[in-house]
């Protein structure tokens, strides 16, 4: 394992890293005559960022005292390297704030840390100089961003392309943009031609789309992968989306053209889209989306569709496995529209207005070990029933899980549980036993999100906990979602009004 795997899992599991350089400061009252040598004193910082990147070497960190800056942008090609990083931290985590547009073109080993970045149409973008050098091995980790004035754009709040690889977005959360929230993209076009975004990660991030507006025929979504492939997708919340194009919107959305590049071999473990208008996980493509895989995770109250894939080109062997979606209108749980030998199993789809699962007129569908209960429209169209289904009431209590004594324990593949069991965190792909819950930051998340941006809708619209008489937090929403008290509460008082049904 090399020291940047290493590195960013260590940051993955919450440890620290010593710098091994020096230790310089800028804040709003400081001096941007104050040399290199006098900054690294806390009382005599530099002012601007501009200023400080002069300072910045391999191994350094910069501390950023509490205030607002209007420039963060490193210099084209500034990095660290493999072993050292450039550290880039606010002293106290979102009191350092940066107003306007973060550009990367061609850096490396930077790691930026507790941040809340406010932009206009864009607030990260991350891409190539312009002359080959891509940016690659970037951490970003408890920042918030923001991109609500735009009413129509095609732009996204944060955004990683034009070749961008193996870039780590970790404990953060953003609303807003105009038709993503977050977008990896690497199509074609650009001069020199753009390159794909692949290899990055995105653990544990909070999103929610709207409510701007795209230009006429473009899509929406919370997160986007567009042209991109090999990414991990681990532990990723988008909830309360107004998404509002005139064509599809998605929570997660996944989307080439023609070949090449295209959108394949992206994996998606632990996620949850939770009460979106527009589908929740979507696959949508005229090019090639091979090996895609949807695990363990929770599509629930989306106003469309639960699980859509469409093609009218190269899209196999993709798979949806031990996953539950619930409570979608008007439509189906899942609908195939022509991608090839899909594999759906050990999965629930229960209190869907349509079908629970459908092919279209064209595709195909594999099928076995589900749970297909309480679906309005039935259990399938167009699809063999798989030997081990089953359409018992799966009695859940929270939607993150099953519970001991429900017809889905046990008896889903190789005797695992029917559906989903979102309550320990991924990692580089893998499982752990380490918690998810309580979700971290949420009191940052709930302020910023809410209190600082005015929403009141969604989560946002939920108040003080009686329980306890404080705000009610991300973690109460989503596990009392149907209605039931959140298991990790030990008191017993009355709850809070149910949430099932609160509008985004």
């Amino acid at each position: 394992m090399t020291m940047v795997v290493g590195l960013i899992t260590l940051l993955g599991i919450g440890l620290s890293y010593d710098a091994v350089g020096a230790t310089y400061y800028i804040s709003p009252s400081g001096s941007d005559t104050n040399s290199c040598t006098t900054s690294q004193n806390i009382s005599t910082p530099k002012k601007t960022f501009t200023s400080a990147w002069g300072c910045l070497s391999a191994g350094d960190t910069l501390s950023v005292a509490n205030g607002t800056y209007t420039s963060a942008a490193p210099p084209a090609g500034k990095s660290g390297t493999s072993g050292n990083p450039i550290t880039i931290r606010a002293a106290i985590d979102g009191e350092a704030k940066i107003s306007g547009q973060i550009d990367f073109k061609g850096n490396s080993y930077l790691t930026f840390i507790g941040f809340k970045v406010t932009g206009d149409a864009h607030a990260i973008s991350i891409g190539s100089n312009g002359t080959g050098a891509t940016s690659h091995h970037n951490i970003f980790q408890r920042i918030g961003f923001t991109c609500t004035n735009v009413t129509l754009n095609d732009d996204a709040c944060f955004s990683v392309g034009d070749g961008s690889h193996h870039n780590l977005v970790e404990d953060s959360w953003g609303w807003g943009g105009g038709r993503y929230t977050m977008l990896f993209y690497g199509g074609p076009g650009g001069s020199p031609p753009n390159l794909t975004a692949d290899s990055n990660t995105i653990r544990r991030v909070v999103l929610r789309m709207g409510p701007s507006t795209s230009t006429s025929g473009n899509p929406q979504a919370g997160l986007a992968l567009y042209y991109a492939n090999n990414n991990i997708v681990e532990n990723v919340l988008v909830i309360d989306s107004l998404a509002n194009s005139d064509t599809s919107n998605s929570a997660f959305y996944l989307t080439s053209h023609s070949p090449p590049p295209e959108v394949s071999g992206n994996k998606f473990f632990g996620v949850v889209a939770l009460n979106n208008l527009g589908i929740g996980w979507y696959l949508d493509h005229n090019g090639t989306g091979n090996n895609n895989e949807l695990r363990n995770s929770v599509i629930w109250a989306s106003k469309d569709i639960g699980i859509a894939l469409y093609s009218s080109n190269t899209c196999t062997g993709n798979i949806i496995d031990h996953v539950t979606v619930g409570a979608t209108t008007p439509n189906d749980g899942y609908w195939n529209g022509g991608c090839i030998g899909t594999s759906v199993k050990s999965s629930i789809f229960m209190n869907n207005a349509g079908y629970a699962i459908v092919n279209g007129g064209s595709g195909s569908t594999t099928e076995n070990y589900l749970d297909l209960y309480a679906n309005t429209g039935g259990a399938r169209s167009n699809i063999t029933a798989g030997a081990n289904d089953i359409t018992n009431n799966p009695a859940l209590l929270y939607i993150l899980r099953s519970e001991a004594g429900s017809p889905v324990k046990g008896a889903g593949e190789s005797g695992t549980d029917i559906g989903a069991n979102v309550s320990k965190r991924y990692q580089d792909g893998l499982l752990t036993s380490i918690d998810l819950w309580p979700w971290p930051n949420e009191t940052r998340i709930k302020k910023e999100m809410c209190t600082d941006a005015g929403v009141t809708r969604g989560f946002c619209a939920l108040g003080n906990d009686p329980r306890t008489g404080n705000p009610i937090t991300l973690t109460n929403y989503v596990w009392e979602y149907l209605g039931n008290q959140n298991p990790g509460l030990v008191s017993k008082t009355p709850k809070y009004p149910q949430i099932m049904g609160v509008t985004p």
